[in-house]
Order: C-alpha cells, then structure tokens, then sequence
C-alpha cells in the first residue's frame, strides 16, 4: 500500500488472502507433484507409469476441492491437497505393481481384474482407515477450520479409493503397449549397463602376467 498505509477490513484481508495462497497453492502443487513423480519414475524406470499413477489422485483432489467451493465452504487448499496427495498416492503404486506382476503372466485386461481384486483389500483397509479418522475429527472438533480439514480428508481418501479401483486399471490396460514398450527399453538399458560393468570389473581384477627371470641374471651369448 502506497505511503506505508495499511488498509484492514474484511475486503483488503480476503484479496490479501487469496493473492498469497494462489502463488503458493500453485507453486506447492507443481513441487509435490514434480517429487512424486520422480520418486515413481526411479521406481519402475519408466516416464509414462507416473503420469498414470499421478491422474486418478489429481481427479480425486480436484473433485474434493469442487465440491466445497459448490457448497460455499472456505478451503485450506494447501494443507488439504498435499495431505491427500501424499496419503493416497501409495494406493496407485500399489495397483501398479500387482497389474506389471500380472501382465507377465496373462493379458492386459485380466491382469487388471486380478490387479483390482488383489489390491482391493489393502486399498479399502487403509483408505477405510483415513476416511474415518478425518469424519471423525469432522464431527468431533467445535474448532470449524479443523474439522473443515477432517472432512475435507476423508472425503479425498474416499474418493481416491473409487478412483484408484476404477480409473486406474482402465488407464493401465489402455496404455499397455506403450508402458510395455518403455519397459523393454529400460530392461535394455539396464542390461547393457550390467554388461559393461561386469567387463569392466573383469579388466580390474584381471591377474598380471609377470615373466619368471632367469637363474643367474641376464642371460649372455656364449663366445
């Protein structure tokens, strides 16, 4: 404010506000997602698996930002999206993993039905965990902004497991050939480098050959 003037009231509050939490709503989501997906692509060597795990996650925090803002609710969005990001995230990688360990045994569409029905339990059992705990500290808390986070959390948790058990497999099996295909590349790649440090390591302990002297010295020609 210009001549070192402060303006207070409900109206230079809320456009403080929301000026503040827009840059870092933005630069706090593009880091999370930025480590998330690195952390992923270092796990299964390959760049289109965490684009496909990241989605069904984003939809479901996305969805869970909608419907407050529908309703009318103030939001923490920070706090909300990167505690549901971090919290759910290993529900994706999980369906991941089991359908990659399916496919090398049948096709694309039944390693995602045997990939939902092994994961189902683990998801449910700790997405069902999380949902609970955050309606719990909904109805529990007289703090409002707490359990406005509470529900906001359990409801994300919800929609994460729905999302994960329904649109993920589905981008899987879509994708099938194209992450086949960078997996291939990978596993070359991963070959060669096994191949050139085993040589390498082969040159290192190679044993020297030294040449045994003669008894005596040097040998001299005989006049």
């Amino acid at each position: 404010y210009p001549e070192d003037a402060y303006v207070i009231g409900m109206t230079p509050t809320t456009i403080d506000i929301k000026e503040i939490l827009t840059a870092d709503y933005n630069r706090v989501s593009i880091l999370s997602l930025a480590g998330v997906a690195l952390v992923v692509f270092v796990t299964f060597q390959t760049p289109l698996i965490p684009i496909l795990v990241i989605i069904p996650i984003e939809v479901a925090i996305y969805l869970n930002m909608t419907i407050p803002y529908v309703l009318g609710d103030s939001v923490i969005y920070i706090v909300v999206s990167c505690l549901q990001l971090g919290a759910t995230i290993d529900y994706s990688i999980l369906m991941t993993n089991n359908y990659l360990a399916f496919r090398k045994e049948m096709g694309n569409r039944e390693a995602a039905v045997a990939a939902i029905t092994k994961s189902t339990l683990s998801i449910v059992t700790s997405g069902g965990i999380l949902t609970v705990v955050g309606y719990l500290l909904y109805f529990t808390s007289s703090i409002q902004a707490i359990s406005q986070v509470g529900r906001l959390v359990g409801r994300g948790a919800m929609l994460s497991m729905v999302l994960v058990l329904s649109l993920l497999p589905a981008l899987l099996s879509a994708f099938d050939k194209p992450i086949r295909r960078q997996q291939m590349k990978a596993a070359g790649r991963r070959e060669r480098r096994m191949k050139r440090r085993m040589e390498k390591e082969a040159v290192e302990t190679k044993p020297c050959e030294v040449k045994p002297e003669r008894e005596g010295g040097e040998s001299h020609e005989e006049k």
